[in-house]
């Protein structure tokens, strides 16, 4: 038979014993690949992995033979927001549509992520907590798509750039997360944890899409951003922040955040200190990229194109600094922001490399560091035994050329904890 379609009626036709052999192997490990692998799962988990000639293949295995292929790590999205998917005016998008519209929308969307290879996806906030809904039914088997990381609504200050509503309108199913103020921000992380949210996100400074804040300017008093990620981590939660300019993105890596979140001005002290601490990077270039390239005549608004601009060059050379430096950093696209879609995921990859990053460390960043930072390296990351089978194959070599993995043709295979989703390989 000869598929080319998602299995999304026949995910257990082949069994619970599946072998892939005769591919170029990369484990995620960030080492040489393996020029002839072989990977055996059983169930949900991998049970040996390794050169071709060592991994003895069990008789009754299910057998793909990909030589000349690929075989990686199922892919992860550090940053994405699963109720827009590319609107080039995301306040004016925001009236249009009911939060339950937009969750029916985003199962497709995490669909599509899936099938490009992205068997992860850690949300960057959403509206009404659809992130967790996607999450558990998910869970449950109600849907199928990538794993979602739920963060719930991010947190921000009045006036701040997740407060996308001018004082005039207001949405009664759309009830934003605003906190101004220690005992505020204190509540705001306990609400979150009461709906069983996995990560706390805030906003450290403003951004370029909401009609109202700066980027530049940070958006929280340290103070305030002391007690959202104290509270988080008292309460066992880890924490993130959109933080664009220097100011912001200080604070917040001073107060112990865990990871931020685009970066664009990232300064001396700033990555000596996110060294020392630990702090991951999601630098997100694709989405100001897009931003700017798609301009007025993409329809976005010339406020944020005028916010934009000016920061395109920083936020290069910030990744650049970063990357140069040893920061941690990990692949995250801010899908859903203008011209950003789901499912094109990878083209961060691609940016990543033509801006000085290693294609294996660009690999690296997607699938072992990823894990590490969500706390997950036990499970996801890196193709070890015992480890879930998030599997990809792929036409092509990544570490020649990163954009083999942009090119969706070139997803053939897409395992996620042992259960195939996508299968465009000639089987017997």
């Amino acid at each position: 038979m000869k598929g080319d379609v998602a299995m999304k009626n026949s995910w257990n036709q082949y069994g619970d014993l599946i072998a892939f052999v005769g591919g170029r192997l990369i484990d995620g490990r960030g080492g040489p690949p393996l020029k002839e692998g072989a990977i055996v799962i059983r169930g949900k988990n991998i049970e040996a992995v390794g050169p071709s000639e060592a991994i003895q293949i069990p008789g009754q295995a299910k057998l793909f033979d990909v030589s000349g292929m690929t075989i990686m790590p199922g892919m992860t999205d550090m940053h994405v927001h699963l109720y827009w998917n590319g609107e080039p005016n995301l306040a004016l998008h925001s009236y249009k549509e009911s939060t339950a519209f937009r969750a029916v929308k985003a199962v497709a969307y995490i669909q599509r992520s899936l099938e490009a290879g992205f068997t992860t996806l850690r949300s960057g906030g959403e509206v009404g907590f659809l992130d967790v809904a996607l999450r558990d039914a998910a869970e449950l088997g109600i849907i199928w798509g990538s794993r979602v990381i739920a963060s719930g609504y991010s947190i921000s200050g009045t006036g701040g750039h997740a407060d996308k509503f001018p004082p005039w309108l207001y949405r009664t199913d759309e009830v934003r997360l605003l906190a101004d103020g220690p005992d505020e921000c204190l509540k705001a992380v306990r609400n979150q944890i009461k709906m069983k949210v996995d990560w706390i996100k805030f906003h450290a400074s403003g951004g370029v899409m909401d009609p109202f804040s700066n980027p530049q300017l940070q958006e929280y008093s340290d103070r305030e951003m002391e007690t959202i990620i104290n509270e988080a981590h008292a309460r066992g939660k880890l924490t993130f922040a959109h933080a664009q300019g220097a100011g912001g993105i200080r604070a917040a890596v001073r107060a112990g955040v865990d990871s931020i979140e685009h970066g664009f001005y990232l300064e001396d002290d700033i990555v000596e200190m996110m060294l020392r601490k630990g702090t991951y990077l999601v630098p997100t270039l694709v989405a100001l990229r897009r931003i700017i390239d798609a301009g007025e005549k993409g329809g976005i608004p010339k406020e944020s194109l005028e916010k934009a601009i000016p920061h395109g060059e920083a936020h290069v050379a910030s990744f650049q600094k970063a990357y140069k430096a040893g920061i941690k950093i990990c692949m995250g696209t801010d899908c859903g922001s203008p011209y950003n879609y789901h499912g094109d995921n990878a083209h961060e990859l691609s940016l990543m490399v033509r801006n000085g990053m290693k294609e294996m460390d660009a690999i690296v960043a997607c699938t072992k560091r990823a894990a590490e930072a969500l706390r997950m390296q036990d499970k996801i990351g890196t193709l070890e035994n015992g480890k879930w089978a998030d599997v990809v194959v792929v036409e092509g070599d990544p570490l020649k050329d990163i954009q083999v993995l942009a090119e969706k043709t070139n997803i053939k295979l897409v395992m996620k904890e042992g259960k195939i989703y996508l299968n465009r390989l000639a089987t017997q």
